[in-house]
């Protein structure tokens, strides 16, 4: 049975007053953990009194209704849909509300902080579904909502919404020059947009034990601090000036990533692993690690079951105790060949493998039988793969003009190339047989218990190699090393230069417009997405199906990174599964112009996508029948609906909203193409005649 508040509180004080005797007699090991163990453990005690003291909370208003609630948290969309963790209003302004998990239509885009009006319907946590009803529990949600109407009522002000503007900023200027899923890879490893990594790449990722490398991290803030340090030698600084210099690096960009949780704890873990490349002492790293999880459980002491702690505790622990010594091994492998970058990756990759994979398999019964491999190829990208996604933020507002965007193909290319290494290479690995297993009781706890007793193989072998000799150099984060000789270097950074040249020139030759007409209808699921690209180089795009995700990879796939525009853009009539794409267009794609009927709508999407030209200021025409439209060589003639089949209201039949769907004949020579959208069959006389 826990202990209550009292018990609790006892304990606390009893380890308090132990730890002060203690440190009296001068035993102070001893004295540190008693006070660390009597320091959470009255917090602890302190937040139980404070919660059973807490009001009690309303009853959740289970049933169809229309609601006010407040963005907390945004996950990654889901097809038509967007899903996050907003918080219910209640009707007394005092109440705290409720926290719910929601499906909501997918325009307007939300982030945390936003203010919304919904009309939907409100539900318990499933009971038939265990373990999503724990994952509402994990969360303190008390709930679901799905939501079939959206409203964006306002944006919350202040500190922390102009850090969420940079962020989107960012992932913005990342998506304009970066295709999907990449863009979307690089918001995640860059500031810790997790919610733009496609489900496809964040499922590749899990099945090869890639996930640290979506998350913000200990290694990403090692990163940071590599850069920043290797910035300041220049200036000539000392050691403690820079130093401080570099931890408000650390804490600017913990601020962009977010500030969650997991962020914080990737902050303080990159802190640890700074104190000890600057003090160079291995008692000092350990001492700092355990002052950072007694801090971090003082301020939360519901944390220590916290299975994201103990992974990046038992990280960090490992890069400090074994990252040099891996390292070492991967620069006997390589027989000195490798570069010093390759070798130090890598190292530190396995090293933080081999000390969380007990874990893992404890927690989630796992095992991925790929995972050391997909390390040893994708780890060593992940710096180039950061640096890339920096190029991206940089040319992503630059890309205003064509010409700009061929001047920068270069850069783009080298922005694009290591991600799409990443994905690609997870996707192919993710699809070999057996590459990950799941192993059902007792066979997950026999698991972890071999890769411990592994585990401690590796440190008592790290050790006892330390003692007989001067064993290798103490682990530093990346790009802290000593740098290669200028000489080298310059023939490096020629010899990739050159490289890049030719490959940007080869790939815009072989990337011209064919000739002649060229039309890719899209699969996009439900709905249409059709794309006619002449031999000039213009574009036009005809409807662009339910997810805007969806439709932009789908374009990526045909459309060179360099030339991402669409000159015209046609709604044939305002269904959610024709316009909810075409509202997610701009600004990953420059859009000449929207036409569309300009019929009213209370469809999310239709509204959205107007809205998006009125913000990039896209030019919107109307198109009736007897208009025509250029695209290269070919000739396009609108055939329906006449301008008196247009309502003045709005229209609620799905019928007769298909009715006035927009009718093209595209005539590139003497073939004919009839794009029809969702014309019905009763309208089949009025075309033909």
């Amino acid at each position: 049975m826990p202990l209550g508040p009292g018990p609790a509180t006892v304990l606390a004080m009893l380890l308090l007053a132990g730890g002060l005797t203690t440190a009296a007699l001068r035993q102070a090991p001893i004295a540190a953990l008693l006070l660390a163990f009597g320091s959470v453990g009255a917090r602890a005690a302190l937040a139980g009194l404070l919660a059973g003291a807490a009001v009690t909370p309303l009853a959740l208003p289970v049933g169809s209704g229309e609601w006010e609630a407040s963005v907390v948290d945004v996950s990654s969309p889901n097809g038509a849909e967007q899903r996050a963790f907003v918080r219910l209003h209640a009707q007394a302004s005092d109440a705290p509300g409720w926290l719910l998990y929601a499906w909501l239509p997918r325009h307007p885009a939300l982030v945390p902080g936003d203010a919304i009006a919904v009309r939907g319907t409100v539900q318990l946590p499933p009971s038939e579904a265990e373990g999503f009803a724990g994952f509402l529990e994990s969360r303190g949600a008390a709930g679901t909502l799905k939501a079939h109407e959206l409203d964006l009522i306002g944006r919350e002000g202040g500190f922390s919404a102009s850090v969420e503007q940079v962020r989107w900023g960012i992932d913005g200027a990342l998506s304009r020059a970066i295709p999907e899923p990449e863009a979307g890879l690089a918001s995640g490893i860059l500031i810790g947009l997790r919610e733009r990594v496609s489900r496809a790449v964040a499922d590749d990722f899990t099945i090869t034990g890639l996930t640290h490398v979506v998350a913000i991290s200990g290694w990403n803030i090692a990163l940071v601090a590599g850069i920043a340090t290797a910035m300041l030698r220049a200036t000539g600084l000392s050691r403690r000036p820079r130093s401080a210099i570099v931890i408000a690096a650390i804490v600017a960009y913990t601020i962009l990533a977010g500030a969650e949780a997991s962020v914080i704890r990737a902050a303080v873990m990159g802190g640890v692993v700074l104190i000890a490349r600057e003090g160079g002492r291995p008692s000092g790293a350990a001492a700092a690690l355990g002052i950072a999880c007694w801090g971090l459980l003082l301020v939360e002491p519901r944390m220590i079951d916290d299975i994201g702690l103990q992974l990046s505790l038992a990280a960090t622990a490992g890069l400090l105790a074994l990252g040099g010594h891996t390292e070492a091994v991967v620069r006997r492998v390589t027989r000195g060949h490798a570069p010093r970058w390759f070798n130090e990756t890598l190292g530190v990759s396995l090293a933080a493998q081999l000390s969380t994979l007990p874990l893992i398999l404890l927690h989630f019964g796992r095992l991925s039988l790929i995972s050391p491999l997909a390390n040893l190829l994708v780890a060593p990208i992940v710096p180039l793969a950061m640096l890339g996604a920096a190029i991206g933020v940089v040319a992503g507002p630059l890309l205003v003009a064509p010409i700009a965007s061929l001047l920068l193909a270069p850069l783009l290319l080298a922005s694009w190339l290591p991600l799409a290494l990443m994905t690609r290479g997870a996707g192919l690995l993710a699809d070999i047989p057996l590459a990950n297993v799941e192993l059902l009781s007792p066979f997950d706890l026999i698991g972890a218990s071999v890769a411990a007793i592994v585990l401690v193989m590796a440190l008592h072998a790290a050790r006892r190699h330390s003692v007989e000799s001067a064993g290798p150099r103490p682990w530093q984060p990346p790009l802290l090393t000593t740098p290669p000789s200028r000489r080298r270097l310059r023939k490096l950074t020629g010899v990739a230069t050159a490289t890049l040249l030719v490959a940007a020139v080869s790939v815009v030759l072989i990337a011209r417009p064919m000739p002649g007409l060229q039309v890719s209808v899209l699969d996009v699921g439900q709905g249409d997405a059709i794309l006619l690209e002449a031999s000039d180089g213009s574009r036009m795009l005809v409807d662009g199906g339910p997810d805007p995700d969806l439709l932009v990879r789908r374009l990526d796939e045909r459309i060179p990174l360099w030339d991402r525009r669409i000159d015209l853009a046609v709604l044939t009539h305002p269904h959610e599964d024709h316009s909810a794409g075409l509202a997610g267009l701009a600004p990953r794609y420059a859009v000449g112009r929207i036409a569309e009927t300009g019929m009213l709508s209370s469809g999310s999407g239709v509204r959205e996508l107007r809205a998006a030209a009125v913000r990039h200021h896209i030019r919107r025409i109307r198109l009736v029948k007897g208009d025509t439209l250029p695209l290269g060589g070919a000739r396009i003639d609108v055939l329906w609906p006449p301008r008196e089949a247009i309502p003045d209201g709005v229209l609620s039949d799905g019928r007769a909203i298909n009715g006035t769907s927009i009718v093209l004949a595209v005539s590139p020579g003497r073939q004919r193409v009839l794009l029809t959208g969702d014309l019905e069959d009763d309208h089949d006389h009025d075309i033909l005649e």
